[in-house]
């Protein structure tokens, strides 16, 4: 009873959502470059230098040119960089305290609220926080939490850079990570902080169309339950019930 609610209260508030508009991404000539898609939208450009940016979903940065660099800031949301090589101009992309350094690769980066993640799909780049650095090859992803460097780990292009094809892959990432990743793509807020934490792994591929499909399914594998709230859902672990 409790998963058919919450698809039908899913329905009600996808049907009376406002589609955010998108920004043309038309480059700015008097300034930075300013890139940003809405709900539902993705968007993919190409730089002056050739470079090429894949937007996801409600994504925005910032492109500004100088003699010795390029720099991208990145506000919110999630990007892919095709990165022209130019050793003279590196490609620098800065979020919540990261600072990715690349002279022409491709890469991916997440940014969501203080953390920043990175995945190499082709290439090197060395990512910066604080006082460390870490230099990272082709299938490799690292996370930086509050500005502190998490360990190096092997994940596959299609788990980095998927979104772009609208499918999320997921092989053996913690459960509260799936669930995150899911929200970006669901028009109300899903709060996580009441499930225990485990060793529960997912390993599964959802379509970025699906997402709600995709949450349901979850609440269903992990015995969770969803509790409306007045900003979206809540999940906590269901109840035991006694057999009749």
């Amino acid at each position: 009873m409790i998963l058919i609610g919450l698809a039908s209260w899913i329905w009600v508030q996808a049907a009376g959502s406002t589609v955010a508009p998108v920004e043309s991404p038309s480059l700015v000539q008097s300034g930075p470059e300013l890139h940003q898609t809405g709900w539902g939208k993705r968007s993919e450009v190409t730089l002056s230098d050739g470079s090429r940016i894949w937007l996801d979903w409600r994504t925005k940065l910032a492109v500004a040119y100088s003699e010795t660099s390029r720099q991208i800031s990145i506000e919110r949301g999630t990007a892919a960089f095709k990165v022209t090589s130019n050793v003279a101009r590196p490609f620098i992309v800065e979020a919540h305290g990261a600072r990715i350094v690349v002279t022409g690769t491709e890469f991916s980066v997440k940014v969501s609220e203080q953390r920043v993640d990175i995945g190499v799909i082709e290439g090197s780049v060395r990512v910066h926080a604080d006082a460390e650095v870490a230099t990272l090859s082709k299938g490799h992803h690292i996370g930086v939490e509050a500005g502190n460097l998490e360990e190096v780990t092997v994940r596959g292009n299609k788990e980095l850079a998927g979104w772009r094809d609208g499918m999320l892959v997921f092989d053996r990432r913690p459960l509260q990570q799936v669930i995150t990743d899911l929200s970006r793509y669901l028009p109300y807020e899903v709060d996580t902080q009441f499930i225990l934490p485990g060793t529960r792994l997912v390993t599964a591929v959802y379509f970025v169309d699906e997402a709600e499909q995709g949450l349901v399914s979850l609440l269903k594998a992990h015995h969770l339950e969803a509790e409306q709230t007045t900003r979206g859902i809540t999940l906590r672990e269901a109840r035991l019930q006694r057999p009749l």
